[in-house]
């Protein structure tokens, strides 16, 4: 994740851990110094969330918007650009899933406007009363939202949980209200050295196998490890789990349990911690394979490192994040402005070479003319994550032309479960402690 340094003119400073995020930042906007201010009579039709030509800036409005959230959406050079085009100060802090939830529930709720997080964390703060609902009809870009986030038969939906709608929408039937808006999401999988490796992996069980005993890293998360170790339990027959994302007590006891034996014999090199730790990790050698997310391997990549995303066979795990506006917030419309900005096109395109995907097809318009991604500048940004590059197979060995996973579709038609907030999660934090002390 990103660090926090001092403040300087109202903006949280960070230091852009790993190569990928720090060339991301050189292809965002500059600062917002000599800048010609927007005549506003010249932009009385444009919306605060527009484009802007380069060269001006929307006039301050006196509103803030001050926001919270993780590392990969709180950015400078996403604040900057929300600042440039809708004339709101925009500050941020970078924090951890659990603590910035801890923090609003504590209190903190009422130093920010906005709060993005993974929407397996909003329940706790939906649930507390913390977060208003946000009419549909305020989020202007939402009329190009992508299928999943709206109908039951979307790929990717899950009808035995009601994800991602049931998180999504205060009543899903209706769709008329957010409780939280999604802002970009992916679908998880394993990191892996192909070239230390010598072949492809297609199976969370590498992870678990004796094969790489000692070559394996394995995230320190009370709830997405056990997951993907109960999908896979559960597809080689090891063990009956009937929901592999939100488990019972028993299930929990006997997944816990085996990762315990795996740990006792020396399976795990390392329990990583943080996104620049997994990198590092992968990059080193120091560890040929993890539970890693899709920017790691994307940074791995960028150091020169043969490193590739595996296409598993029990299926990916899925999650998205979204952006959530805190009751009797003082900035209400700086922060309905800063969703639809995020919404809008722009800011999808500029995650997407981070692996993440936009809820709405409106970064389509910045993908399709952007040449990125491939070394040979033939494949459009837009083909390349979206639709697979070369093919919209999953790619083997190496080199590969395009996104290793494949398409679009072929990742939302093979997903295991969604990351939900389980029945008891206190229970998952008491065994998972159980794990580490082993």
């Amino acid at each position: 994740m990103l660090k926090d340094r001092k403040p300087n003119h109202g903006y949280i400073r960070r230091d852009l851990l790993k190569s990928g995020i720090a060339a991301g930042a050189a292809l965002g906007v500059a600062g917002l110094g000599g800048l010609t201010i927007v005549n506003p009579a010249r932009a009385a039709d444009r919306m605060p969330w527009d484009d802007l030509p380069d060269g001006e800036s929307a006039s301050a409005t006196g509103m803030q918007l001050r926001t919270i959230g993780l590392g990969v959406s709180v950015q400078d050079r996403f604040l900057n650009e929300f600042q440039r085009r809708s004339g709101h100060e925009a500050i941020g802090k970078v924090a951890g899933l659990t603590p910035m939830i801890t923090e609003w529930l504590a209190g903190g709720y009422r130093n920010y406007d906005t709060n993005e997080t993974n929407a397996n964390r909003n329940a706790a703060l939906w649930d507390n009363g913390l977060l208003q609902a946000i009419p549909v009809e305020k989020v202007k870009p939402w009329a190009h939202a992508r299928d999943l986030y709206t109908s039951t038969s979307a790929l990717g939906y899950d009808a035995g949980t009601g994800w991602p709608l049931a998180e999504i929408w205060v009543d899903p039937s209706t769709q008329r209200e957010f409780k939280l808006v999604p802002q970009f999401f992916n679908c998880d999988s394993i990191g892996y050295r192909y070239d230390l490796i010598g072949r492809d992996i297609d199976s969370w069980g590498s992870l678990v196998d004796p094969e790489f005993k000692g070559k394996v890293g394995i995230f320190n998360d009370s709830l997405l490890t056990p997951g993907w170790c109960a999908g896979y339990m559960k597809h080689a027959g090891l063990a009956d789990i009937k929901q592999t994302g939100n488990m019972s007590n028993k299930e929990v006891d006997t997944v816990i349990d085996f990762l315990i034996e795996r740990k006792k014999d020396g399976q795990f090199r390392a329990i990583w911690e943080d996104y620049g730790q997994c990198v590092n990790l992968l990059a080193s050698g120091e560890i040929w394979l993890a539970d890693a997310w899709n920017p790691v391997v994307e940074d791995v990549k960028k150091q020169d490192v043969v490193c590739k995303y595996a296409f598993p066979k029990e299926g990916f795990t899925a999650w998205f994040h979204g952006v959530a506006v805190a009751k009797d917030t003082p900035n209400f419309d700086a922060a309905v402005d800063y969703v639809n900005f995020c919404l809008e096109g722009w800011w999808g395109a500029q995650v997407a070479p981070q692996g993440y995907y936009s809820p709405t097809t409106t970064c389509e318009n910045y993908l399709k003319n952007s040449y990125r991604t491939d070394p040979a500048g033939k494949i459009n940004d837009y083909d390349w994550w979206y639709n697979g590059g070369a093919s919209e197979d999953p790619k083997p060995g190496w080199p590969i032309d395009g996104r290793d996973t494949g398409s679009f579709a072929k990742r939302w038609n093979n997903i295991m479960h969604w990351m939900v907030w389980p029945d008891d999660p206190d229970y998952y934090a008491e065994r998972w402690n159980d794990f580490l002390s082993a």
